[in-house]
């Protein structure tokens, strides 16, 4: 009997004690978000892939993860996502539509701090996540061997961060701090 008294029952969202009738928030283990840029980019969540059922949705979230926890307001989504449509009430629809559809399908996935929407822009909470871009730019040497000379080859906004990548590795080779990627066997110099 003396056992029961110290063993804690779960209902739902909140945790009750046998020493006490309190309720607690119940301790849900936080999911582990691994996104890759190296390549062709992608989400994990506890190991298992994030499929999107809307593919704008994914860019708009790779977008954010591009701007590297910084907001990206719906015009400039809208012009990187849909760079021939107009500014008018059809592309806003649209911009809606992938947020709305990101937010969901990070929220069905069991991540949802990670994608926030808010009136006219979203962002990643960089935080939540284990990226490699962001590890690459903290400086993690495994992140840097992850790098193959590819940045999110599927949308071609991507080059500008491809290209800093590129001139980041190149300044380190140059200085001898680097070493780890031969930049050079997948771009010329020219």
């Amino acid at each position: 009997m003396d056992e029961m008294n110290n063993v804690s029952r779960i209902t739902t969202n909140t945790c009750i004690t046998s020493d006490s009738n309190e309720t607690a928030p119940a301790v849900v283990p936080k999911k582990t978000v691994t996104i890759v840029t190296f390549g062709r980019f992608d989400i994990f969540v506890d190991g298992k892939v994030v499929v999107f059922k809307n593919r704008k949705s994914k860019e708009l979230i790779a977008l954010c993860i591009d701007r590297m926890g910084g907001i990206v307001k719906m015009d400039e989504a809208i012009s990187v996502l849909w760079d021939s449509t107009p500014y008018d009430e059809r592309a806003k629809r649209r911009y809606r539509k992938a947020a709305l559809s990101a937010y969901n399908t990070m929220m069905e996935a069991g991540a949802t701090e990670v994608f926030n929407k808010m009136r006219g822009a979203c962002y990643i909470n960089k935080n939540n996540v284990e990226c490699d871009l962001y590890s690459y730019i903290e400086g993690n040497k495994d992140a840097e061997l992850s790098f193959r000379g590819e940045y999110m080859f599927d949308y071609s906004w991507s080059e500008k961060t491809l290209g800093w990548i590129i001139s980041r590795l190149r300044k380190m080779d140059s200085s001898g701090k680097g070493g780890y990627f031969d930049i050079n066997q997948y771009y010329d110099d020219n």
